[in-house]
């Protein structure tokens, strides 16, 4: 059972709000454990952690996510499928 960590950042600066990120994770096997760090830009006190376990990811190469700004701050909007559990 391995971990895989990947680290996203939150280019407003740079990329269109409707342009998804994609995480590889073709590597993750189904015991193994997907760990997702969103960070920004700018914004040092956005630090979210997802997990998503490789039986959820059902074999897929990689799954994409939007960020969305609300109020409280930053909202992670997960496509295709796929909802990885927050941790932070």
């Amino acid at each position: 059972m391995e971990v895989y960590n990947k680290i996203r950042v939150i280019r407003p600066s740079t990329r269109d709000a409707s342009s998804p990120y994609r995480v590889h994770c073709d590597e993750v096997g189904v015991n193994d454990t997907l760990r997702i760090t969103i960070i920004h830009e700018s914004d040092r006190s956005v630090n979210l952690l997802f997990e998503i376990s490789g039986r959820e990811l059902g074999g897929k190469n990689s799954i994409h996510f939007l960020p969305e700004k609300t109020p409280d701050g930053w909202q992670i909007n997960w496509r295709g499928g796929v909802q990885p559990n927050q941790i932070r």
